[in-house]
């Protein structure tokens, strides 16, 4: 055999390695893309089954965060209603409903008969102080000549609420929270200023027909005052 012919046989060999080669690389990559489809397809239809909330929830790779999100809201829920229980005890059993069998019921189940400056539920939750109360069960910031009256029809005894400094009460103001029952002054604070610390009161209400919270600046005008857990107690 000359060696023209050995080269020629060298390259018809060299083009038959490099064919199977690549037809044997081929192979594998179409029988891996193959697999690779399978398992995706194994795994989309792979559920696990948790009870969230009380409900029964099919979970996988698509709904995984959405389902995580929603459990850490509950989880915050149920730390809120902790944080009730580890501040107030037996006080965070209180209705946020007008409920006549409940024994303790927010002030704010009820509507207010008359009202000026008056606003449940609005404003920040900070004191002069710098305490944030986030852990509440109804709230509302006091201003001067604020007042809001209650028809509460006899069902109750008692009025507990905490009073102290909201962070926008001026530095020289200071400012007093007064209860009525049947217009009878039955309840009057110690006055509130910016270096006031937090006070709790439970005021007789001899089962007054109707009920009536103000505040008054006795000094300054912006003596403004937040009002928290104001609760019905019979």
């Amino acid at each position: 055999m000359n060696k023209s012919a050995a080269k020629i046989i060298g390259w018809i060999v060299s083009i038959a390695v490099a064919i199977i080669g690549t037809f044997g690389a081929t192979s594998k990559y179409q029988s891996s893309t193959q697999n690779n489809t399978q398992n995706q397809s194994n795994s989309q239809s792979q559920n696990i089954s948790i009870v969230v909330n009380g409900e029964k929830v099919e979970l996988n790779k698509d709904n995984a965060q959405g389902v995580y999100d929603k459990i850490e809201e509950e989880n915050k829920n149920l730390s809120t209603e902790l944080e009730h229980y580890k501040a107030y005890g037996t006080e965070a059993l209180v209705s946020k409903e007008r409920d006549a069998s409940a024994d303790r019921v927010s002030l704010f189940a009820y509507e207010a008969v008359n009202s000026d400056y008056w606003e449940p539920s609005s404003g920040s939750l900070k004191d002069s102080l710098g305490n944030n109360y986030s852990v509440t069960l109804a709230y509302i910031v006091l201003k001067n000549r604020s007042y809001g009256e209650y028809y509460t029809n006899l069902q109750y005894s008692k009025l507990q609420f905490k009073l102290a400094p909201h962070e926008s009460m001026g530095q020289d103001a200071a400012a007093v929270v007064k209860v009525y029952a049947d217009d009878v002054l039955v309840f009057t604070s110690k006055e509130v200023t910016r270096k006031s610390e937090e006070q709790t009161y439970t005021i007789d209400l001899n089962n007054a027909k109707f009920i009536k919270i103000t505040c008054e600046c006795v000094r300054g005008y912006d003596g403004n005052i937040l009002c928290l857990d104001s609760t019905l107690i019979k």
